[in-house]
């Protein structure tokens, strides 16, 4: 019985501590000085932070991966990916 009380007591604060880990996790939100964000899983390089700092792609290609997932094909000797933003950005 001792040994399951132990047991218990352990996973107890085990629990308590994940809890108050998950707690106090910030929020994942737009952090301040954002200039843009660019996921590319909608095939696109559109500027998802809503600041219309939209990517100009250039030769890159981008890949499905299924269900809301891409990849980006970089390539050497080809045209960069752009991001142009305003200077006060």
């Amino acid at each position: 019985m001792i040994i399951k009380s132990y047991i218990l007591a352990a996973v107890t604060k085990l629990l308590v501590l994940m809890v108050s880990l998950v707690a106090n996790t910030p929020v994942a939100g737009e952090p301040a000085g954002l200039v843009g964000w660019w996921g590319f899983d909608d095939g696109t390089g559109r500027d998802l932070s809503g600041n219309g700092n939209h990517a100009v792609l250039g030769d890159a290609r981008i890949y499905s991966l299924g269900k809301g997932r891409s990849c980006i094909e970089l390539m050497p000797d080809s045209k960069p990916i752009r991001i142009p933003v305003s200077h006060n950005s």
